[in-house]
Parts: structure tokens; sequence; C-alpha cells
């Protein structure tokens, strides 16, 4: 089902490396340019030589130092959405349109909440009922089996810390993965990166915190829900 398109028309380019965790280096044509990457992540298997990318033409203002944005990376036989900035725009269109079967007639009441110094994502509400949402993007899949973190995280070890306490005092709690991987059929923590946040995830799904994760799929304009996918755990 399509969620949105993106209007703005993308640039084919080529991967050449990545200089820091937010700038890389392509080629458009034989031009060489500098983009920035909106995703934290390591992304090992989808950064590699010679990649086909698709890159965003931005003002250049303040500070920002590049005209470009990284979008999307060719992997196999499809586009994975790396740009970070479009996961909040996903996460509404599937609450609007209750694509998540366990969040199904939820709204969402605030953004950005924070708690004891942590950030969720959303505050949600169904019937005077208040849930939190945390969400994460997954891009590193591996047998079939996508996996989240692909680097440890401390920041995702303190939000699910946070999730499970909350959860604990009686609030409801989510934390949503969204697989932007189309060779995933479904969803594990990812033990041998990151065991603690694995264990931790387990802990807040054994004390009924909802672990859930759905399939994006781009085919270059479109941002399409394709299914949601079974958690392991």
């Amino acid at each position: 089902m399509k969620l949105f398109e993106i209007n703005e028309s993308l640039l084919h380019a080529t991967f050449k490396r990545r200089i820091n965790r937010f700038l890389a280096e392509l080629n458009i044509g034989k031009n060489l340019v500098l983009a920035h990457l909106g995703n934290s992540g390591r992304l090992e298997d989808l950064l590699v030589s010679n990649a086909k990318t698709l890159l965003k033409r931005v003002r250049k203002t303040g500070k920002r130092k590049t005209l470009y944005d990284v979008i999307a990376v060719w992997h196999g036989n499809s586009w994975v959405l790396i740009d970070s900035s479009y996961h909040n725009i996903i996460t509404l269109k599937l609450l609007e349109l209750e694509l998540i079967s366990k969040l199904k007639g939820y709204k969402v009441l605030r953004k950005e909440v924070n708690i004891n110094d942590v950030r969720i994502d959303f505050l949600l509400e169904k019937d005077n009922e208040k849930c939190l949402l945390e969400v994460k993007s997954c891009t590193l899949a591996k047998n079939q089996t996508a996996l989240f973190p692909d680097a440890p995280t401390e920041r995702g070890r303190r939000q699910i810390n946070l999730l499970t306490k909350m959860k604990e005092k009686g609030y409801n709690a989510a934390v949503l993965f969204l697989v932007l991987r189309e060779d995933a059929q479904n969803f594990s923590p990812n033990w041998n990166i990151d065991p603690q946040f694995s264990e931790k995830l387990k802990l807040a799904q054994k004390i009924g915190v909802k672990v859930l994760a759905c399939q994006i799929k781009f085919d270059g304009k479109n941002v399409n829900f394709a299914k949601e996918l079974p958690v392991i755990i």
C-alpha cells in the first residue's frame, strides 16, 4: 500500500566513500560531490564502493556544507531508504491508515516526549489510554532476517529501559522497527552486535511492551507499506 511519494526529483549517483558518520563522497556522472548521510548506522553492507544511490538536492543554508542528501542505496534488486528524516513521516502514515494491527485506533498526542532525559518518539492515545512509542529503522538483513542494531546503541538501550520501566508503572509502551529491506521475512534483535540491547528488548517484550516490525518498500519514488513481519527474540 502506498504511504506517500517523494515529490522531489532524485539524482542518480555512485557511492565512493564515507568520509565520516554523516558525510559521503559520491560521483554524479563524472562530477565528485559531497552529500549528507542522514543515518548514523554503519550501513556496511549497503555503502560499498560504486553502489548506486539516489540523492536529493537541497538548499545550502546556515552551517550546511553540502548540496545533497543521500536518500537511498541500491542493494540486491531493490532500493533501501536510508534517510532517517522520513521515518517519522512513515510512522504517522502507518498510524493514520491503521496498518499496524496492535496500534489500531491510537492517535498521536505528542511527538518527541522527554522522560528522565530520555527521548521517545511518540506519545499515543486511544480512549483516554496512553501509549509510548519508540520507532527504530532497520537497514540490515541476513538470511532473510532483519537485524537491529547494526552497531552498539547505548541510546537504544536507554530507550528500551525507559519503556520497560513505564510499562511496569502501568503505562502502555511499544517499539516499532521499520524494516527497510525487501529481502527480510522476519525481524530479530542483533544479538551478535549488541547483546545488551537484545536482552533488554527480550525482557521488555516479556513484561508486555509491544515489539512490532513492519516492512517498508521504496521504488525510487513511492514509499510503500508491504506487511507486518514476525518478531523473533
